[in-house]
């Protein structure tokens, strides 16, 4: 039996006989595809929605060198606090008020180094990570409080 001709079941437990299988009804996820109005079409014949106005450019984060130097600053960190499992690194799991404060504290010590221009570790790096900390941390703060009211 060939690829193609090959069964497979996706994880929805629809059966795929092969190449170009496509679920007849896929599940209600509630997401809808925004609409401009306005389209783009490229050479190849592709169509895309054409606004780029009021969309948040991602990219821009790479112009600079920070993007770089952030993901340096991870990288060397790593050995020193591994992921807890695969694709999940050890800061993630930060929830608490008393985990925030750290961030907060450590982001303000390592601006204060960067001000003061200390070179023995990259400190607007370090900044970097940890007002992210602090801010992921927020958003637990705040969906868990949500949930606390939902319940």
């Amino acid at each position: 039996m060939s690829f193609e001709e090959e069964e497979f079941e996706d994880e929805f437990g629809a059966a795929d006989q092969g190449v170009g299988y496509f679920m007849e009804q896929p599940p209600d996820d509630g997401f809808t595809v925004k609409d401009s109005g306005t389209r783009t079409e490229y050479a190849s014949g592709m169509v895309r929605d054409g606004a780029k106005v009021g969309k948040v450019n991602y990219t821009r984060i790479f112009d600079g060198v920070m993007a770089g130097r952030w993901a340096r600053h991870l990288t060397r960190a790593e050995p020193k606090y591994p992921d807890v499992a695969p694709g999940v690194p050890n800061w993630t799991l930060a929830d608490s008020p008393a985990e925030q404060e750290d961030y907060r504290v450590s982001a303000a010590r390592h601006f204060i180094q960067w001000l003061a221009g200390e070179q023995d570790e990259d400190h607007a790096a370090a900044v970097y990570f940890n007002i992210d900390g602090y801010e992921t941390v927020e958003l637990k703060l705040d969906l868990m409080a949500a949930e606390e009211d939902q319940a």
